[in-house]
């Protein structure tokens, strides 16, 4: 089986099976033999995209007779769990605009919370290089309506913090395991720590003192006045 653009079968099947439930859209835009194998072999219902006088419209590749409703077999507007689609080749010349252009273009096709796996078929960047990954992101953050932003604009110290406390955070919660066994345990995790870290943990910027004993003595309440 060949690889999708650069990407082995397993690995695909792995990203479908982790995007989609057993019965959902799967629309390669490429029909790639790989994909078509995998959302079949997972039990996946595959999809094609075709162009008419109305639009794009969705048309979904199903074995089974009795699947090929009039509603199910050719529909429009959003319903697709997942989205494959590439890049063109040489890619290196797509701009951040021209990249958003297309991925704004493929979003309508989505169901809500649906996903969009773009691949990007360029040579991988040499040490030092430029690589593309971030124009990509850049362009599906701007297809999707989502602003950048990370810190003020020129001002490295914000970006320093966030990182200080990023790093403390896994430090202290993880300490020396390699993952969480379930969600629960690193929300409960996640939870205890942040409780303690703005109440009991001591912090050098206030002088090492509890964070609650800090605002309890070293703060002036603001109490609003008792109503009549």
């Amino acid at each position: 089986m060949p690889d999708w653009h650069g990407l082995s079968p397993n690995h695909l099947a792995y990203l479908i099976r982790r995007y989609t439930h057993v019965g959902g859209v799967v629309l390669d835009l490429d029909t790639h033999p790989a994909a078509l194998a995998a959302t079949a072999y997972l039990r996946r219902v595959p999809a094609r995209l075709l162009t008419g006088r109305h639009g794009p419209r969705v048309r979904l590749l199903t074995s089974s007779p009795e699947r090929r409703t009039r509603r199910a077999a050719s529909r429009s507007g959003t319903g697709v769990d997942l989205i494959l689609a590439r890049l063109p080749k040489g890619a290196q010349l797509l701009t951040r605009h021209g990249a958003a252009t297309a991925m704004t273009a493929w979003r309508p096709l989505l169901r809500p919370g649906g996903f969009l796996l773009v691949g990007l078929t360029t040579a991988p960047p040499q040490p030092g290089g430029f690589s593309h990954r971030a124009t990509v992101i850049a362009a599906a953050c701007a297809a999707a309506g989502v602003r950048q932003s990370m810190s003020a604009v020129g001002s490295s110290a914000d970006n320093a913090a966030a990182e200080s406390f990023n790093a403390t955070f896994k430090r202290e919660t993880r300490q020396g395991r390699r993952a969480f066994t379930d969600e629960r345990e690193a929300r409960l995790t996640s939870f205890r720590w942040l409780h303690r870290y703005n109440t009991l943990r001591r912090h050098s910027r206030l002088g090492h003192p509890f964070p609650n004993a800090y605002e309890q003595f070293r703060v002036t309440p603001v109490t609003l006045a008792r109503a009549a």
